[in-house]
C-alpha cells in the first residue's frame, strides 16, 4: 500500500512549543490499514515509531530519529442508549474539545470539565487527561487499537488501559506499543454538575448572569463545558499566542504525614484529595512560591498568567526549555523537598 511519506519531515509547525525539531520520515493517514503498513515501515527501517496528534503534550529536545505517524480518521456518534447510559464511539482523529462540545451540546454528562485542553481523541489515553476534578478514566469504557506486539488489532478496556494520575500502560509499561485509533465513551443524560474545582462555580454563575439565565434553571452540560473553557482562556496561555504545552509538571501526590509537614511551614499551600494515605499537592502555587513565575532563560519562560505553563517566547529550543524545567524542579526541591515531574511527553 502507498503511504504519504515525507522525509526530513520538519516538526515546528507540528508541536504547540513551537520549537525546531526534524523527523526521519513523516506519514499521515485516514484509514486503518494504513496504520499498520506504516508501522511495517519503521520497524524495517528499524526506527522508532512517534504518534502525534496535535503535538500539545511533547516537548521535542531536538530531532526525532524515526517515523512520525499522524491519524486523521474523523466520527463521533451515539452507539448505543439505554438505561441513562449512552455509548459514544470517537475516532482518534477527531480533536478533543470538538467532542466535548458536541457530547455536550447533546446534553451528555461526563467530559464538559474537560473541555478546552488540547490535542486529539488518540492522545487522551495515554496521559488520561483530566482538568477541574474530572478525568478520562472515569467515563472511557473500550479503545480499539493495533497491537505492534502482536501485529493484530486488538480491542482493550478501560480497566485494561490501568490508568493513573496522567498516566496509563500507553505511558508506562506498553509505552510504544499500541496505536490507538478509536475510543467509546460511556456518558449519562442524568449527571450532576461537577462543580467543586476552585473558580469553576464562579465562573458559570458569571455566564449565566450575562445569559440572563434565571437561578432556577437547571445547570446543562453545555453551561459547564463554556464555563471551563472560559475560566481556561483566561488562566492559561493560549499556543496560538505563545508556544506551550499546558501545564509542564504534574500536581505532585505526597503522603498525609509529609503533606501535614509541609502544611506546618506553608499553611497557605493548597492540597487536595489523593488516593488513600496521600494527598495531592500544587505544583503551581510552589513554583510560584519560589518566585518562577513570569521569569525568562532567554524565550524560554514561565508564564506570567499561571506558573505551571512554561512558554516559548519566539525562539527557545526545546533543550532551552527543558533547562529552565530543570532549574524550576530543582528549586522547588529545594524548597519544599518535593520532586515535580513532567506531564508532556520527552523526545
Amino acid at each position: 500500500m502507498l503511504l504519504p511519506i515525507t522525509y526530513n519531515a520538519s516538526l515546528k509547525d507540528l508541536n504547540t512549543f513551537g520549537v525546531p525539531s526534524e523527523a526521519w520520515a513523516l506519514v499521515s493517514v485516514e484509514r486503518w490499514l494504513q496504520v499498520a503498513h506504516a508501522v511495517a515501515l519503521a520497524e524495517d527501517a528499524n526506527r522508532p515509531l512517534l504518534i502525534l496528534g496535535e503535538g500539545s503534550n511533547l516537548l521535542f529536545r531536538g530531532d526525532y530519529p524515526g517515523l512520525v505517524l499522524r491519524i486523521h480518521n474523523q466520527g463521533c456518534q451515539i452507539v448505543d442508549e439505554r438505561d441513562g447510559q449512552v455509548k459514544i464511539r470517537v475516532a482518534a482523529g477527531e480533536r478533543w474539545h470538538a467532542v466535548v462540545m458536541w457530547a455536550a451540546s447533546e446534553g451528555l454528562w461526563g467530559i464538559e470539565n474537560l473541555a478546552l485542553i488540547p490535542g486529539m481523541m488518540g492522545a487522551a489515553p495515554m496521559q488520561n487527561i483530566g482538568a477541574y476534578g474530572a478525568e478520562l478514566a472515569q467515563v472511557l469504557t473500550q479503545l480499539n487499537c493495533y497491537d505492534r506486539a502482536q501485529k493484530r488489532w486488538r480491542t482493550l478496556t478501560g480497566e485494561a488501559c490501568r490508568f493513573g494520575y496522567r498516566t496509563s500502560r500507553f505511558r508506562e509499561a506498553d509505552a510504544e506499543r499500541f496505536v490507538i485509533t478509536e475510543c467509546v465513551l460511556t456518558l449519562t443524560r442524568d449527571g450532576e454538575p461537577n462543580l467543586s474545582y476552585p473558580g469553576v462555580q464562579a465562573e458559570l454563575e458569571l455566564l449565566r448572569q450575562r445569559a440572563g439565565t434565571g437561578a432556577d434553571a437547571s445547570v446543562t452540560p453545555l453551561e459547564v463545558a463554556r464555563a471551563v473553557s472560559s475560566l481556561r482562556r483566561k488562566k492559561l496561555p493560549s499556543p496560538e499566542v505563545v508556544g506551550n504545552a499546558g501545564s509542564f509538571f504534574k500536581n505532585p501526590i505526597v503522603t498525609e504525614a509529609h503533606c501535614e509537614s509541609l502544611k506546618t511551614d506553608h499553611p497557605e499551600l493548597p492540597t487536595y484529595p489523593a488516593e488513600p494515605g496521600h494527598k495531592k499537592l500544587s505544583a503551581a502555587w510552589m513554583i510560584e512560591a519560589c518566585g518562577w513565575r513570569g521569569k525568562r532563560r532567554g524565550d524560554a519562560g514561565v508564564s506570567e498568567r499561571h506558573s505551571l505553563v512554561l512558554v516559548n517566547h519566539g525562539e527557545a529550543t526545546g533543550q532551552q526549555i527543558w533547562h529552565l524545567a530543570q532549574e524550576v524542579a530543582r528549586s522547588v526541591h529545594d524548597t519544599f523537598g518535593v520532586n515535580l515531574e513532567p506531564e508532556p511527553q520527552l523526545l
